[in-house]
């Protein structure tokens, strides 16, 4: 299937099951609208939706992100990542536990990379201090004693651009990145990938 869906292979789910959890399916099959389905074909659609903001009969404008009145940087004004509880991650430790194991057991010595990111505007010299969300602190804390595991944290790329050169990273959309974040975030990957030798059997060691 071409659709999410019971039979797709990337739309599962885990629920606990005594000391450990078991995969399940979903309960339902997601299907799209008829005006969703033209809103994914139609560049039109897309374009009336997204960049003119026109809100389209029958279907929830999101319009693109505004600027913080504060002063401040932008993103400012939206709930981030980095606002998170110091113990919230511990609820999410076991599920993520399970989830990194069962990708080393799936994929024996073949180096994992888990990209996570937050705010792209904070400050770099704040990041340091500044918490991730909860499921990536699980993330990071699953990921320590595999040493096929590696932990990409993009804050850093995305503050750093920023610091020189000013240019946003939101879409149209405000829910995804543009093109030039996604450039920004291939780049860092390939990067990443090359120091660590990742693709030529380099440095296994868990990377923080």
């Amino acid at each position: 299937m071409t659709s999410y869906g019971v039979h797709s292979p990337y739309v599962w789910q885990i629920t606990p099951a005594g000391s450990t959890f078991v995969e399940q399916p979903p309960s339902s099959v997601y299907a799209f609208s008829t005006k969703a389905r033209l809103a994914r074909t139609s560049a039109l659609v897309d374009y009336l939706r997204f960049n003119a903001a026109v809100p389209l009969p029958g279907m929830h404008l999101q319009g693109a992100p505004q600027a913080s009145a504060g002063g401040g940087a932008p993103g400012e004004e939206v709930a981030g990542y980095a606002v998170a509880s110091a113990n919230a991650w511990r609820d999410l430790l076991p599920a993520a536990e399970f989830l990194v194991e069962r990708l080393c057991a799936d994929h024996p010595r073949v180096p994992i990379v888990f990209a996570i990111h937050g705010d792209c505007y904070l400050p770099a010299s704040t990041l340091a201090d500044t918490l991730l969300s909860p499921d990536a602190l699980a993330v990071k804390a699953a990921c320590r004693p595999h040493s096929q595991c590696h932990v990409l944290d993009l804050r850093y790329a995305f503050s750093q651009d920023w610091a020189e050169h000013h240019v946003r990273f939101e879409a149209a959309d405000g829910a995804h990145w543009n093109a030039y974040a996604n450039r920004l975030v291939a780049r860092t990957l390939a990067n990443y990938i090359r120091g660590y030798g990742l693709l030529e059997g380099g440095r296994s060691s868990t990377a923080e």
